[in-house]
């Protein structure tokens, strides 16, 4: 079959209003979805409509270019990209780094500036993705987080000139050949991103590879639209096909949640939808979505969309973080901060975006010039950044107050501030974690499936105990170990982040954690093989399960068939689950280094005693022990993060190391009760 050879261009090309109406709704949705509207609980499909307009419009754009020269002036393409990107980026993030050295945590500083750095070095995607591979490090949003699309973006801005012109070369201008060659790079990044979402949600999600394909849908509407028209001018067909389109993003922006598995197979909704709206809109229809599209509101929030998507995060980021994450914010008032954001993208648009873009003075610079300014920049903003960095870490991390250290008692007794002798240090307290975290024993979410023979204790002893579950079996790993190394106990320890013990199916990050059942039932092969006396479960009850409508029962009958299937010789103990707080106890009380119980957290809220009390129902009826720490952490009434001068955790939920540390008594006199 003769190929396709692409036509002539257009001499000009119109001005889109359709796709400034779609980059309105989109921010729109992202806009509403940070500010955890329930209505639009799937507002994150607004950056896969941007994904989509922004491989439409480059596609289009180096189309053209290719057909005009049968080249690509790259020096030219990421000049323009650079005077359209970094000027407002680079702005709002200085602005906000700025500001959250101010008001934030003093103890979340190092990860703002790392965070600022990524982003101006232009990967700040993969660092969340890093970051992201253990889901349950519990600390507040960073200001910076949104900008991971934004990364996702230059990288794409990066890569697609190079690729379509090695295209162009070898397919001889075919625009069947093109399309077909774009198609597939499509699929390969789409089964990439599936196979990858299964395995580790958090790259699947944000990064280049596995986002790709939503580019590429966008660049073959361009490519199907350098032909010209499909549909007649004012076609009914495409009026109603564009219009389904536009519904199609409302319903999926209604109906997605935090629970649906994204980016996957519903991702095809948002971003085919998208793609339908912008090759319908190459007709000109006084019926179709474009009317819609034209409306004056949406046009203006679709000019002003790329300093909005800046300005917004960090506005509801920062004074959430002010006021302590255990205050949310009232929605009036992120409704006034979402106005301040309007007016701070607007001013940017004005004097930033549109200087950049159109000042001859500026456009006139040699793009080579241009390039260095940006590299410049980059290097400039790093070095800032860094250099600011210094100072401002050098902050009070106690109140100069000792604290008497003690034995555990029932109720405990708290600190209402936060000791200068207090272990572990708030700078010290994210690694205070136990010795399974640092050999590799405790496996992380991305680490696979293989069950790793970890022995501690006394290895020669015809009694073992296993230590079995996730994190937060994990951080109780110090008082096993104390008790089995002081009664010549052999001890075994098998853990896995975000990955109960007992027989449920967990998401990690909105994707079934099917690596979790795979080394579940891994690790249950090895227990038949080690017939060992005793299990000791410890689970989070923020393990989010597939389905859930039910979940003490769900909890209750997975404990049961856990049981099952151990060796009917092997007694069962479950450790009931740690206090949860709404904000990272060392950022709030870096924060609040004379008053420490404003960090506390009433015990009604911090502990669920209707799971707890499902959990001992469960295990004693199965003839099991439940071992019940609540009464060491929390007061009748609170729960405390200082307890003498031992801080009892490393985040929200996670205990320290030398908390943990202390429980080797209580843990061996429950257990010993239970072996003998």
């Amino acid at each position: 079959m003769a190929s396709t050879v692409l036509s002539k261009p257009a001499t000009r090309q119109l001005f889109r209003f359709d796709i400034q109406g779609l980059r309105a709704i989109a921010i729109l949705l992202v806009v509403i979805d940070h500010m955890n509207v329930v209505v639009f609980s799937g507002g994150f499909i607004g950056v896969d409509v941007f994904f989509v307009i922004s491989g439409f419009l480059i596609t289009s754009h180096l189309l053209s270019q290719l057909r005009q020269t049968g080249t690509i002036r790259f020096a030219d393409f990421y000049a323009r990209r650079m005077r359209r990107i970094l000027p407002a980026s680079f702005f709002v993030l200085i602005v906000t780094t700025v500001a959250s050295f101010i008001f934030m945590p003093p103890l979340v500083r190092s990860s703002i500036v790392q965070g600022a750095i990524a982003t101006a070095l232009y990967v700040p995607n993969m660092l969340l993705a890093a970051l992201g591979t253990d889901y349950q490090a519990e600390t507040a949003p960073s200001p910076f987080q949104h900008y991971w699309s934004l990364g996702v973006e230059e990288q794409f801005y990066l890569f697609w000139p190079i690729i379509l012109f090695v295209l162009w070369r070898v397919l001889r201008n075919s625009r069947r050949g093109l399309a077909i060659a774009v198609a597939l790079l499509a699929l390969i990044s789409f089964i990439l991103c599936i196979v990858i979402l299964g395995r580790s949600q958090p790259y699947a999600f944000f990064s280049l590879p596995t986002r790709a394909w939503e580019f590429a849908i966008g660049g073959l509407v361009g490519i199907a639209s350098s032909t010209g028209r499909v549909f007649g001018k004012n076609s009914a067909i495409a009026a109603a096909l564009g219009w389904a389109g536009i519904a199609v993003l409302v319903v999926t922006g209604l109906v997605f949640t935090d629970t649906t598995l994204y980016p996957g197979f519903p991702s095809l909704l948002p971003v085919l939808s998208t793609a339908l709206v912008i090759f319908v809109g190459t007709n000109t229809q006084s019926f179709g979505p474009e009317a819609g599209l034209r409306w004056r509101p949406l046009q203006y929030i679709g000019k002003i969309s790329y300093s909005l998507y800046l300005w917004h995060f960090p506005l509801l980021v920062i004074p959430q973080a002010a006021v302590g994450l255990d205050h949310p914010l009232p929605v009036w008032v992120k409704v006034v901060l979402m106005v301040v954001a309007v007016g701070l993208a607007d001013l940017t648009y004005r004097f930033i975006e549109e200087p950049f873009r159109k000042n001859k003075r500026i456009t006139s610079i040699r793009p080579s010039r241009t390039l260095l300014a940006g590299l410049a920049a980059s290097v400039l903003v790093v070095g800032l950044t860094a250099a600011a960095a210094i100072p401002l870490s050098n902050f009070p991390t106690s109140s100069g107050q000792v604290a008497a250290s003690g034995p555990l008692t029932v109720p405990p007794v708290a600190t209402g501030f936060v000791p200068s002798n207090m272990q572990p240090t708030l700078e010290g307290a994210p690694t205070s974690t136990s010795e399974i975290h640092r050999d590799g024993c405790h496996i992380d979410s991305n680490d696979g499936t293989k069950v790793n023979d970890c022995e501690f204790g006394d290895l020669s002893s015809a009694t073992t105990v296993v230590l079995f579950g996730d994190s937060h079996a994990a951080h109780w790993f110090p008082a096993v170990d104390a008790w089995a190394e002081g009664a010549g106990v052999r001890l075994l320890a098998y853990t896995k982040v975000g990955c109960p013990g007992i027989d449920v199916s967990v998401t990690s990050r909105n994707a079934p954690y099917m690596a979790c059942d795979t080394w579940r039932d891994g690790v249950m092969k090895q227990l038949d093989s080690v017939q060992p006396a005793l299990v000791i479960l410890s689970y989070s009850r923020e393990d989010p399960l597939t389905s859930a409508s039910d979940p003490e029962l769900v909890w209750s009958q997975g404990l049961a068939q856990t049981r099952a299937q151990l060796p009917a010789t092997t007694k069962i103990m479950v450790v009931s689950d740690t206090p949860e707080f709404n904000e990272s106890a060392p950022d709030c009380l870096s924060a609040n280094l004379t008053d420490a119980l404003a960090c506390s957290a009433p015990r009604v809220e911090a502990l669920d005693s209707t799971w707890a009390a499902a959990q001992k129902a469960t295990v004693e009826q199965l003839g099991g022990s439940y071992l019940d720490l609540s009464d060491y952490f929390c007061t009748p009434t609170e729960c405390d993060p200082v307890i003498g001068n031992t801080l009892v955790y490393r985040d929200t939920s996670h205990i320290t190391e030398v908390w943990s540390a202390k429980f080797g008594g209580v843990f061996g006199e429950e257990a010993e009760k239970i072996l003998h």
